[in-house]
């Protein structure tokens, strides 16, 4: 069964991506060094995230593949190593959402989102009413099924990634 899992981009990253991808460009890779110690493996949707002025935004979402280094992503992408992210942890789509940055979650939803930690599902945090702390969603969390569920509400149907090998 698979498992849900937010992704972090700083704002730097955010806005690196949103210049350099085209409009529409899946979302067929992601770069961490948290994913394995997060217990994010093959199968497991992961939905990239960034806070921006105190709203939650949502770029897309990817199926796992492969969590695999840098030379080994490079080549299920076509590309050079050097071309990506540096991080410890790749992690190539089997399928993916386009890339969006202009979707603002409705703060109803995002005040509504759930993630595991221990026994007790916990919401995130906001620094001062209807405004996200920046801090709530960094690094890799998991999120509970229902809460993946809302954020699905706002994405396209997902499109399959074909390797470049």
């Amino acid at each position: 069964m698979s498992r849900y899992f937010t992704h972090y981009w700083q704002n730097s990253t955010w806005f690196h991506n949103q210049d350099v991808n085209a409009g529409g460009d899946l979302l067929d890779h992601i770069a961490g060094n948290l994913f394995t110690k997060r217990g994010v493996g093959v199968g497991d949707v992961i939905y990239v995230v960034t806070v921006l002025s105190g709203n939650l935004y949502l770029c897309g979402k990817m199926v796992a593949a492969k969590i695999c280094d840098a030379h080994q992503a490079a080549r299920y992408l076509g590309c050079q190593a050097e071309d990506l992210w540096e991080a410890s942890e790749h992690i190539v789509a089997a399928e993916a959402t386009p890339m969006r940055f202009d979707l603002a979650v409705p703060l109803t939803v995002t005040a509504g989102l759930r993630f595991i930690a221990g026994k007790n599902p916990k919401s995130l945090k906001f620094a001062t009413p209807g405004f996200l702390d920046q801090q709530t969603l960094r690094g890799v969390r998991e999120l509970v099924p229902n809460s993946a569920l809302e954020l699905d509400e706002f994405l396209p149907p997902m499109q399959r990634v074909t390797p470049a090998k």
